[in-house]
C-alpha cells in the first residue's frame, strides 16, 4: 500500500530545492570580473585599435600584451591574419605577459591581430587590432638634411636640403640585373640610359658573381665554343654627345676560377699589356694610333704590372702597380674624373682617379694636373669624347681569362662629378665599401637617387655622402637608421 506524502515531507522537499537554487545562484554570483587584455607596441602608438607603422625597410614589429583574470586562465589564442596559435604557457595562471613579433614587409599593407582569452568561469575577452604599414619613412640629420623614402635596393630615396648645386648628366648606369647567369644582356639593360651597340661575334652575358644584386656582366662569352687568341671577348658600347668632361665609375674583378688576362695562372699578372679595362674615345674607330682622335683607356695595364691612364693617341700617366691596388679575391672600384679646362682645353686639364679594394686603406687616389688631350701626341687631337667601350680590349697570351663588371656609371659635361654615394663608415676616407646611387633628378635643394649598395641588402646602418660638381664633399656621414 502506497504511503502518501505528508505535508511535512513536502515542506522539507521544497526547502531543500529552494536552498539548492540559492546555492547555485550564489555560485553564479561568485564569478569574478571579465578578463582584461592590455596591449602596447614599443616604438609605436596605438590609436583606436590601430598601430600605424611608417617603415624604411622590412622590419620586425613587437606587440607586448598582458592578460589579467580574477580566476585563472583557461585558454589564450593569438592570431595574425587569421592564423591561430594556442598559448599553452598561459593556462592556469591569473596573470600572463606575452609577446607577438610580426615581420612587417616593406609594402603598403594592413595586418590583422586578435587576442582572445577565456577564464575558468568561461568568460571570454577579445582584443582586435590592425597594423597599418606605410612603406616609406623619413629621418633628419642635424635639422639640415632630410632623407625620405626606402632604404631597399632599387627603390627611390629623396634627399632634401640646400646648397647641392647643379646635378650631373647621367649617361648610363647599369647594375646588370634582370637576367640569369649566361643570359644575353639586352641593350636596354641599364637602369638609366641604354647601351648603343654590343659585340656580335661573342655575346655579352650576365654572370652570377656580382658586387651588387645577383648578377654582373662577363667580358668573356663562356658559351662560345671557340675563341680568338685564347679569348672570347664581348663588349658593350655607349655613344653620347661630344664632351670634354667625364666622370666614370665601375666595379671590376676576375671571378673565381679565372686568370687575369694575359697571366698563365691565377696568382700571376703576366708580362705585357693585356687589359684595357674601359676605353674612352672619339667615334667608334677613335682608338687608332695617329688618327687625330682623342682616346684614353681608364685604366690599362700597359706595361706588365703598370696601371696607367693612357691611349693610343693621348697619354695621362701612371696610376700604380697591380700589386698595390688590384684585388683578385674581391671587387675593385675604379672611379675617374677627366676634365679639360673649358677656356683652354688644348693646354689645361685635370685627371683624378680613385681605387678602392681590399688592398687600399685608406682609399687610393692620384691626380694629374696636365692636359687631358694631346698628351705625348705627335699632332693635335679632336679635343672631345663621345663613346665608351666596356671593356676596352683584352688579349695577348690568354690562358683561361676572365673579368666581370658591375655598377657601370658614366656622367658627362659640367657637374659630372656631382653624385651621392653610400659607404660603410661615417668618414669617407675610412670606407671599405662605396657605391654610387645614381641620381634621377637634382636641384639645389633636392636630389632623388636610386638606392644601390653592395650585395642584396639595404643601406640601413650605412652613411650617405653628397658631392658637388667640383668633386667636393658638401654633405657627409649622414647616418641611415
Amino acid at each position: 500500500m502506497k504511503k502518501l506524502m505528508t505535508i511535512s515531507t513536502i515542506a522539507s522537499f521544497l526547502l531543500v530545492a529552494l536552498v539548492g537554487c540559492k546555492e547555485k545562484d550564489n555560485i553564479l554570483d561568485k564569478k569574478g570580473d571579465m578578463p582584461s587584455i592590455v596591449v602596447v607596441a614599443p616604438g609605436h602608438t596605438i590609436t583606436d585599435h590601430v598601430i600605424q607603422c611608417s617603415l624604411l625597410k622590412e622590419t620586425p614589429i613587437t606587440v607586448d600584451y598582458t592578460i589579467t583574470t580574477s580566476s585563472k586562465i583557461k585558454q589564450v589564442v593569438q592570431s595574425v591574419d587569421d592564423v591561430q596559435q594556442q598559448v599553452v604557457d598561459a593556462v592556469g595562471l591569473e596573470k600572463y605577459t606575452g609577446q607577438l613579433v610580426i615581420n612587417a614587409p616593406y609594402a603598403d599593407k594592413t595586418i590583422s591581430l586578435q587576442l582572445e582569452v577565456t577564464d575558468d568561469d568561461l568568460q571570454t575577452t577579445k582584443e582586435v587590432l590592425s597594423v597599418v604599414i606605410d612603406a616609406s619613412g623619413d629621418f633628419l640629420v642635424d635639422g639640415d638634411v632630410q632623407v625620405v623614402g626606402s632604404v631597399n635596393q632599387g627603390e627611390e630615396l629623396t634627399i632634401s636640403g640646400s646648397g647641392f648645386g647643379s646635378g650631373p648628366n647621367v649617361i648610363i648606369y647599369d647594375d646588370f640585373e634582370g637576367g640569369n647567369h649566361n643570359d644575353p644582356i639586352p641593350l636596354n639593360s641599364p637602369l638609366i640610359g641604354a647601351w648603343t651597340t654590343k659585340s656580335t661575334n661573342y655575346v655579352a652575358r650576365y654572370y652570377d658573381y656580382a658586387y651588387s644584386g645577383n648578377t654582373s656582366y662577363s667580358m668573356q662569352d663562356e658559351l662560345a665554343t671557340t675563341g680568338q687568341y685564347g679569348g672570347k671577348r664581348t663588349e658593350l658600347k655607349v655613344r653620347f654627345d661630344d664632351t670634354q668632361e667625364v666622370f666614370l665609375s665601375y666595379q671590376l674583378t676576375v671571378p673565381p676560377g679565372k686568370n687575369f688576362p694575359g697571366a698563365p695562372s691565377r696568382d700571376q699578372w703576366g708580362t705585357a699589356s693585356h687589359w684595357k679595362m674601359t676605353w674612352l674615345m672619339d667615334t667608334d674607330n677613335g682608338f687608332k694610333d695617329n688618327d687625330g682622335r682623342a682616346d684614353l683607356c681608364i685604366p690599362t695595364n700597359g706595361q706588365a704590372q703598370a696601371l696607367q691612364v693612357s691611349g693610343n693617341t693621348d697619354k695621362i700617366g701612371w696610376v700604380a702597380s697591380l700589386d698595390d691596388l688590384f684585388d683578385m679575391d674581391g671587387f675593385n672600384r675604379i672611379t675617374t674624373w677627366l676634365r679639360a679646362d673649358p677656356a683652354a682645353p688644348q693646354t689645361q686639364g685635370y685627371t683624378w682617379i680613385q681605387w678602392l679594394s681590399a688592398k687600399t686603406m685608406p682609399i687610393f687616389t692620384r691626380e694629374h694636373i696636365k692636359p687631358v688631350f694631346n698628351g705625348e701626341a705627335s699632332g693635335s687631337t679632336s679635343y672631345q669624347w663621345n663613346q665608351l667601350n666596356v671593356p676596352g680590349w683584352f688579349g695577348n697570351s690568354l690562358v683561361n681569362p676572365g673579368g666581370v663588371y658591375d655598377d657601370v656609371y658614366l656622367a658627362t659635361g659640367p657637374n659630372a662629378p656631382a653624385r651621392v654615394e653610400v659607404g660603410d663608415a661615417p668618414v669617407y676616407a675610412n670606407c671599405t665599401e662605396l657605391s654610387i646611387m645614381p641620381s634621377t633628378s637634382w636641384t639645389d635643394s633636392q636630389i632623388k637617387v636610386i638606392v644601390k649598395t653592395k650585395g642584396q641588402g639595404t643601406i640601413s646602418q650605412q652613411y650617405l655622402f653628397v658631392f658637388d660638381g667640383n668633386n667636393e664633399l658638401i654633405t657627409g656621414g649622414i647616418a641611415i637608421p
